[in-house]
């Protein structure tokens, strides 16, 4: 099995944008042969304050989703990447 992960620059303030159009997806990739799952993972941009000797937010830092696939095998997933429903799914 392996993971794919893609991260994804989001604007601050777009975050909601972005979540209802990844749940409003068409979802082609699940039926791609060796495909299992995928996961978004919402960011929360941190950072240790040295003094204080806690994390807090970082309203500075970029925010990137990261998008993960899981796939049965490498070929699955390039096949995946070379189809028409992938075109689809990224237009």
């Amino acid at each position: 099995m392996i993971v794919v992960t893609n991260r994804i620059a989001v604007a601050a303030g777009h975050e909601i944008d972005f979540e209802e159009r990844f749940k409003k997806r068409v979802h082609l990739v699940d039926q791609s042969p060796g495909f299992v799952r995928n996961e978004v993972h919402r960011p929360k941009p941190v950072k240790f304050d040295r003094e204080a000797g806690t994390w807090v937010d970082d309203r500075t830092a970029e925010v990137f989703y990261e998008v993960k696939t899981w796939w049965r095998t490498m070929d699955d997933f390039v096949a995946w990447t070379k189809s028409e429903s992938f075109r689809e799914a990224h237009r």
